[in-house]
């Protein structure tokens, strides 16, 4: 501020001498001055400048302000403020000068004046468009402050032509064939000449273009980013086309602003489509990609309903994404036939199978172009109103098949028990085949096991195996398929037949007549001094019908009055059986001739030489007498009869049938009501299918089906059950998992290194010993014969090839369902635990079980350990 502005110190000095007045001589009064300062000064436009005024002579120091005698001045001259701040006009246009005047207030008269030279303003750039640009010839404006008309363009310090478009914009054009990066500034002339600073240009090579990726594939409903860079320009826009239309369309599908392409619903034809992108700053800067479109990736979410019921043609509907009208579907991987219903929605109709755990596992596959199969979605199945639960089901199967597949144990929920025997008992037997004369055992082995696996006759299957173990022939002598597979078919025919029709073909069957020396068995001769082989009169009696002791209706020993057990025959007995088995030979071959001895042919009932056959009487049990001169069928038949009346066949054959099909140790009751039902209570006298029935459903089979159960029977009594013999405990493993075998299967080897090498029973008395004791033990226990630490041994190792391998790949079957789990080790242990022990399993065995599970990371490393360790348990490998 101009320290003349005010006038306080004349005013204090005539305050001062105020008393004197009066006494003052008159004077003349000052004439009034007013100086503005400072008194030049020079502005660029719209800058300012505070001028200060002196009011001399006079108390009152307030002034009015002009530019150019003009109050407060103008936008073309400038502006001033009453505080004399002195705004300089925006555009100098035309002047050069102005003129500041402060005027008196109290003396109007009196003024005072300033010179303004108005001066260019100093150019300013702040920005070029565009900032940079590409070889040839371009434009560039230059945006910034202080442009004049005739301002003046320097590059790289040389006057360029420009042109002025305002205050804030110059434009110019200019041509380069190479890259340069070139200085820009922009002068203004005199009045008050000034410069810019310099702002650089940088001419760049020509526009470029590269998208990537350059090919591709994308799936219907998928999306793909692509990108484009664009090189040598400042503007990085691109234009989108697919197949050259911008944007796209549903048909080709769509791409937006950032290079996000989203695929079609449905696929175009032909299937690949070109991406181009065009660079906004150039439209010579062009690049392309190739994309394919490929059919969606199919992802299951869940079905409807969420449990599917087990129906041979049902229908249910899985959802997810990816579907289209051409996927396909598996259930357990086998087709099953799919409706397209959207994207979301596909309709399954078909047998829905009962599963392993109960778990079926659908997969939706999509073909090709881009042809993928989805993961498996694992859906509950169940029985629709179940007559019987898993358990009891399970149970059951084990004790009347070869084991509880997934298959049979949804069958006995549907029918129940009873039913489920009564359509077992009408079921065809499963055959044994045999190719040639030269052909081993071996082919019969491995069609056994290929029809204990997936042949509907179980309860046939059961019951023939059993008999076996009582009627013995063991291929140690019969070697050729050819002779043995006739016997294999006596057994599965009378297997629900009667028993006294057994006797009758087995006692005429030709491998039954050469494994025990019946065959070609002549009556005595005295000139030749022979006498007929006993063995088979021996064995029949022995091991076939009524045993060594006469027993109890309960199976239990009769005694004497010493406490002695009673014989049931005596050699002389055995003489007269044996001379009423006299005079049969083999069948007649086929084209040959009969005769006495007829040369080995195995099809068919062993045929009579009456010559051969003795025609005395004979006496047999109870006081029977076959007359004299009776045919060889005759006797035959009388003497079966009177074999097969005899009160001990109910409870021997009782007792054997019910250790082999559910426990080493029944009771005397258990035994006593089965033989019973041989007897005729209910059915015809050895009516094996009766008896069968009574085994299989009697009590104390079926303590244990509720385990929470309370009644008169202990379903946990560790006195109860059996040990699996080896062929069991492998069918039974196999049933569980729903393996399948390859035809000539190689699992006979396996039983047979676990101490059971089926058709080749050690001796008449077949694999063990049906008197055999649990070791250390009071219990009967037959099975255990076969267990020693060697077989022990062979029993996990067999389990752990199963799981592994496979059995050298000749077993197949599913871990799918165990896998879905395998992330959540106690889940897995509780599934195994469903499906091996139908949910049995011991808390601490579980949780011992899991900690070993979880101790693996691999997916099916820890299936294997789950199944492994309940298999090889003793709770899996005793039948209970």
């Amino acid at each position: 501020m101009n320290p003349h502005k005010n006038a306080n110190t004349g005013l204090l000095l005539s305050l001062t001498f105020l008393g004197f007045a009066a006494f003052a001589p008159a004077q003349t009064t000052p004439t009034v001055q007013v100086t503005v300062s400072p008194a030049t000064t020079s502005l660029r436009p719209s800058a300012t400048k505070d001028f200060g005024a002196y009011v001399k002579n006079s108390n009152n120091q307030a002034v009015t302000w002009l530019v150019n005698n003009i109050a407060g001045g103008n936008a073309t001259i400038g502006t001033i403020n009453t505080d004399g701040i002195y705004t300089a006009p925006a555009i100098r246009g035309a002047l050069t000068t102005v003129t500041v005047t402060a005027k008196s207030v109290a003396a109007p008269t009196a003024t005072g004046n300033a010179t303004v030279t108005l001066l260019n303003p100093t150019p300013s750039i702040e920005s070029l468009n565009p900032p940079a640009v590409n070889i040839g010839s371009f434009g560039v404006a230059i945006s910034g402050k202080g442009f004049l008309p005739t301002s003046k363009l320097l590059i790289d310090g040389v006057p360029s032509p420009a042109t002025y478009v305002s205050p804030t914009e110059l434009r110019f054009s200019a041509t380069y064939n190479t890259p340069i990066k070139v200085s820009l500034s922009v002068v203004n002339p005199d009045p008050g000449a000034a410069a810019s600073y310099s702002k650089s240009l940088t001419v760049m090579p020509p526009v470029a273009l590269s998208l990537s990726p350059e090919t591709t594939t994308v799936r219907l409903f998928a999306t793909k980013k692509f990108t484009a860079s664009v090189s040598n320009a400042v503007n990085k826009t691109v234009i989108w086309t697919v197949n050259d239309i911008p944007g796209g369309n549903a048909t080709v599908g769509t791409i937006d602003a950032t290079g996000l392409y989203t695929a079609p619903t449905t696929l175009p034809t032909p299937n690949a489509i070109t991406i181009k992108a065009v660079a906004a700053a150039s439209s010579t800067a062009v690049d392309t990609a190739a994309a394919t479109i490929l059919n969606p990736i199919p992802v299951l979410q869940s079905t409807l309903p969420a449990t599917l019921p087990i129906s041979d043609n049902g229908t249910f509907v899985v959802t997810g994404t990816g579907f289209i009208p051409t996927s396909t579907a598996k259930l357990n991987n086998v087709a099953i036939p799919a409706t397209y219903i959207s994207p979301t929605q596909l309709r399954l109709t078909g047998p829905v199978p009962a599963s392993v755990g109960n778990m079926a596992l659908v997969t939706v596959s999509n073909p090709d172009p881009g042809k993928y199969t989805s993961k498996a979605l694992s859906a509950p199945v169940a029985v629709d109103n179940p007559k019987v639960t898993a358990l009891a089901a399970s149970r059951f199967l084990e004790q009347a098949s070869w084991g509880p597949s997934p298959a049979a144990i949804a069958r006995v929920q549907q029918l129940g028990f009873e039913a489920w025997l009564q359509e077992q008992k009408n079921i065809p037997a499963s055959d044994y085949t045999v190719a040639n004369n030269s052909q081993e055992v071996f082919y019969l082995q491995s069609q056994f096991f290929t029809n204990m696996l997936k042949g509907q006759d179980q309860l046939r299957q059961r019951m023939a195996f059993a008999l076996h173990q009582i009627w013995v022939v063991s291929a140690l002598k019969l070697g050729r398929s050819y002779e043995y597979a006739p016997y294999l078919r006596v057994l599965n025919k009378n297997a629900l037949g009667n028993y006294r029709t057994l006797m009758y073909d087995m006692t005429l069957n030709p491998a039954m007549g050469n494994y025990l020396d019946m065959v070609d068995n002549e009556k005595a001769n005295a000139v030749k001094k022979t006498a007929p082989n006993e063995n088979w009169a021996r064995e029949l009696l022995q091991l076939f019908t009524i045993g060594l002791v006469q027993l109890n209706g309960d199976g239990s020993p009769k005694r004497d009055t010493l406490g002695n057990t009673i014989p049931t025959y005596s050699q002389e007995d055995i003489i007269q059986f044996t001379n009423a088995f006299t005079g049969w030979t083999y069948p007649v071959t086929p084209g040959k001739t009969p005769k006495a001895h007829n040369p080995p042919y195995f099809n068919g009932n062993m045929v009579a030489w009456e010559s051969l056959h003795d025609t005395t009487a004979k006496s047999l049990f109870n006081g029977r007498v076959l007359p004299p001169g009776q045919t060889a069928e005759q006797d035959l038949n009388g003497a079966l009869d009177n074999i097969f009346e005899h009160a001990n066949v109910a409870p021997f054959v009782a007792l054997r049938l019910i250790q082999s099909l559910v426990t080493s140790n029944p009771s005397p009751g258990y035994v006593s009501r089965v033989a019973a039902t041989f007897n005729g209570r209910g059915a015809a006298r050895g009516d094996l299918f009766a008896v069968a029935r009574a085994i299989l459903l009697d009590p104390e089979a079926r303590a244990g089906d509720n385990p929470v159960a309370v009644g008169l029977i202990n379903p946990n009594d560790p006195n109860r059950g059996k040990l699996r013999p080896p062929v069991q405990y492998v069918a039974n493993l196999l049933r569980t998992l729903d393996a399948t075998v390859i035809v000539e299967n190689p699992i006979e080897s396996y039983t047979a290194d676990m101490g059971q090498k089926p058709f080749y029973p050690a001796s008449v008395f077949s694999y063990y010993s049906p008197f055999s004791r649990v070791p250390q033990s009071p219990l009967a226990g037959p099975e255990f014969q076969l267990l020693s630490s060697t077989t022990a041994l062979t029993r996990v190792n067999m389990v752990y090839a199963l799981l592994c391998h496979g059995l050298d790949n000749e077993v197949k079957f599913s871990k799918g369902p165990f896998l879905q789990l395998a992330s959540d080790p106690a889940a897995l242990v509780e599934l195994v635990n469903k499906v091996l022990l139908y949910g049995r399993m011991p808390a601490e065995m579980k949780a011992a079980i899991a900690t070993a599970v979880a101790a693996d990371q691999d997916p099916e490393c820890r299936v294997e350990i789950a199944l492994y360790l309940a298999a090889t348990s003793g709770l899996y490998q005793v039948q209970h």
